[in-house]
Order: C-alpha cells, then structure tokens, then sequence
C-alpha cells in the first residue's frame, strides 16, 4: 500500500483526485446503473512531485492501458521516429517547462509512480497539439471537449469537460 505523509511540509500541497476504476465490461456511461462510483482519493502530499508520484501510483494500471492503446503507440513512434513529431515535441517540452516547471515536476512523479517512460506522458499530455501535426489525421475525431466559463465581476471559474475517446478508452 502507499503511505500518506501524517503532516504536510511547509509548502506542501493537498489535492483532491477522481479515479473512475470500473470494471472493463463496463462503460462510464453506465456507471449509475451498475450503482458505482467513482472512487474519490485525498492525496496529501510534500510536492507536486509526490502528489504525481502518488496519482501514477494509484492509476498506474490505467495510465498502462492508455499508453499501450493503438493511438498512442502510433503518436509516441510519431515523436520518436518522424522528424516534425520529434521536433514539434521538443520545442513543446522546452516551451512548457519554461513557463510551468512546477507542473513538469508533478509529471515526473507520474511518469515514476506508474513506472512509465516520462517521454510518453509528455506525449499524452500534448496529444491534442501532437495529433495536429499528424500527417494522418486518423486520430483527430472524437476527443473530449473543455468549456470555461467565468461571471464578469464574481469570482471564480467554471470548468465543464466530457470524455469523447473512441474506442479502449470509451470501452
């Protein structure tokens, strides 16, 4: 089993992360029927390393399953074996942890948590830009959809998303 710090470290953070664990029969859209619930995790951690470190942990299996799926085996030799893939994912990397190193520390506790090549949660993370580039374009339909929506004057942020994915992950 997997240890949760007692106390957080000054610093620290504390998150809350939804895993939808179901069985493979069963699809999310199902999920009320069948009376289950997504598991909801408390994670406590000293860094955004250790809570990536434990979401990777606890999804390790999933995030497994994601990265052996035809589309991203076809993306990731994309970054690896085609020279726009290759340079297009560089240039996204050096961008993006430029401006956010503190979240590519989160990816690193991920990548290590589910024992996975960090390379490849870089391309799952920037599949939406990455598939763009793709000269086949075979993998372009059917992803999820983000809406944000904000009240000029109030507070806050609204986040709506779906998961759209076609086949291993719908299944």
């Amino acid at each position: 089993g997997m240890e949760a710090p007692t106390a957080l470290a000054p610093g620290g953070v504390s998150t809350m992360w939804e895993a939808t664990v179901l069985p493979r029969q069963a699809r999310p859209d199902r999920a009320a029927a069948l009376g289950t619930a997504p598991p909801l995790f408390l994670i406590e951690a000293r860094s955004l390393y250790d809570a990536g470190f434990q979401q990777g942990r606890l999804a390790s299996q999933n995030i497994r399953g994601w990265l052996s799926s035809p589309e991203m085996t076809d993306l990731v030799n994309f970054t690896m074996a085609d020279s726009i893939g290759r340079t297009a994912l560089a240039q996204l990397v050096r961008d993006n942890t430029a401006v956010f190193p503190e979240l590519v520390d989160e990816m690193r506790g991920v990548a290590a948590g589910a024992g996975v090549p960090m390379h490849d949660i870089w391309v799952a993370t920037l599949i939406t830009e990455l598939e763009a580039l793709q000269p086949s374009g075979r993998w372009r339909d059917g992803h999820c959809s983000d809406i944000f929506a904000g009240a000029t004057g109030l507070p806050g942020l609204v986040h709506g998303h779906n998961e759209d994915w076609p086949g291993a992950v719908r299944d």
